[in-house]
């Protein structure tokens, strides 16, 4: 396996973050486990695509082959974002975009403002590769969660778990967060998917795709760390940091 390179390619606004922080409860010890790589998480480097609001379809800002603390820190800032409407939040691809024919409404924009009909919109003909995967998981219990972070913790597979938007929310009953955990190869949107459900498969017992398969769609948005403005007590995150997981498992 060829390993990515030192250099990072960066385009990036300033932005404001929140605090809270939540940490599950694990003594776990690591163990051997077949879906632990060799590459060492110092060395792994990932790529973000970010939008501005729940619709938006041209990239706002792009990271190129940044390393861990940087996709964290992008995606879950040291303080949460309180927000009243998730339209307005800020969302993420984990992958870079490619230039390619614009479609739907994308395109029909660029035409009535006279721009280029070719050019980076999120869809599935724009993406490109992700090495990391981003779980979404809705209306489980956060023991669950918490029991699938420490799994990956025992198993020496690093992740991120942090609340969206949606928790705590009394008509969206259960945990509602994200994970996102590094992987040692770059998927195209059809790997993407099936290292989705495989993972959702070991580690989920499936339910995450249960209650949402649309994650597993490389292409599809994902938000960053927020919640509504009268939830922040219920915005969290843990954060695990050790190997990095095998993608041809």
């Amino acid at each position: 396996m060829k390993k990515p390179t030192s250099a990072a390619h960066i385009k990036i606004l300033p932005q404001k973050t929140n605090f809270i922080v939540a940490l599950p409860d694990s003594s776990s010890q690591t163990i051997p486990s077949p879906y632990l790589s060799s590459l060492p998480l110092v060395d792994w480097h990932g790529d973000l695509t970010m939008f501005n609001g729940f619709t938006g379809t041209i990239p706002s800002k792009e990271f190129a082959n940044v390393n861990w603390p940087i996709i964290v820190q992008t995606i879950k800032p040291d303080e949460v974002k309180c927000i009243i409407d998730k339209n307005r939040g800020e969302y993420f691809i984990p992958c870079l975009l490619k230039d390619a024919p614009l479609v739907g409404n994308t395109l029909a924009a660029a035409k009535a403002s006279g721009r280029e009909s070719i050019g980076k919109m999120r869809s599935k003909n724009h993406v490109t590769k992700a090495n990391m995967l981003v779980i979404d998981i809705d209306g489980l219990s956060q023991d669950f969660v918490i029991s699938i972070s420490n799994k990956l913790k025992s198993e020496g597979i690093t992740s991120l778990v942090f609340t969206t938007f949606s928790n705590g929310n009394p008509v969206k009953p259960g945990f509602r967060a994200r994970l996102i955990t590094p992987l040692d190869r770059a998927l195209d949107v059809d790997e993407y998917r099936a290292a989705w459900i495989g993972f959702d498969t070991v580690y989920c017992d499936g339910e995450a795709g249960k209650a949402d398969l649309s994650g597993s769609n490389l292409y599809q948005q994902q938000g960053t760390w927020c919640c509504h403005v009268d939830r922040k007590e219920h915005a969290s995150f843990w954060l695990n940091e050790s190997g990095v997981a095998c993608a041809n498992t």
